[in-house]
């Protein structure tokens, strides 16, 4: 497809150094509390919270953060590579 040639504007590009959003991530929540309602029969309610308990993975999932120049001095680096592989040797 067709296309105008343009550079690259100033705001999308990196600086050297830049460093995943991730990069030294603090440890991930076990969830958080979240506002809910409990509805009467006569449709009426009244709030509480509940627990939204994290599902989501807690850990890094770059499967090249050994050699991706936005991981050095990360310490979650390798962790990618360790799911990759097992994933790669027990997934289906």
């Amino acid at each position: 497809m067709a296309g105008i040639d343009h550079d690259v504007h100033e705001k999308t590009r990196e600086v050297a150094g830049t460093k995943w959003g991730c990069h030294n991530h603090p440890p991930f929540k076990d969830g958080y509390w979240s506002p809910d309602r409990v509805y009467r029969e006569d449709g009426t309610y009244f709030e509480t919270k509940v627990f939204i308990k994290n599902v989501m993975s807690k850990t890094c999932r770059n499967d090249v953060s050994l050699s991706d120049r936005k991981c050095p001095d990360c310490k979650h680096i390798g962790q990618g590579e360790i799911y990759s592989e097992f994933v790669r040797t027990n997934g289906t």
